[in-house]
């Protein structure tokens, strides 16, 4: 039986690796459009929190935002304490000179 010449090549056939469906499309869309209503009442709920809670919605959002810090503990030499040495520099006068 003869290929119909709308036939695809080998591996040339369907749909490109993640092109999206119009199902897919449709619903990204409505979800931007919640997402973008939102947005224009964020600020004004955010005013309307109690300091604390302000402080604790900050805490939660950061983190979608800002890597956390890892928590390091430095030590000197064999696991002992650090060994901070001051060095103080002085201006050195030369003989004859005030």
């Amino acid at each position: 039986m003869p290929k119909s010449p709308t036939s695809f090549k080998p591996g040339q056939g369907g749909r490109k690796k993640g092109a999206k469906n119009k199902f897919t499309t449709a619903i990204t869309a409505r979800i931007e459009d919640v997402l973008c209503k939102l947005n224009e009442t964020l600020l004004a709920d955010i005013d309307s929190l109690t300091p604390a809670k302000r402080v604790e919605a900050f805490l939660q959002l950061q983190e979608y935002v800002r890597p956390k810090l890892s928590r390091k503990e430095h030590t000197g030499e064999g696991g002992g304490p650090i060994d901070i040495r001051t060095i103080r520099l002085t201006e050195v006068k030369r003989e004859g000179q005030p």
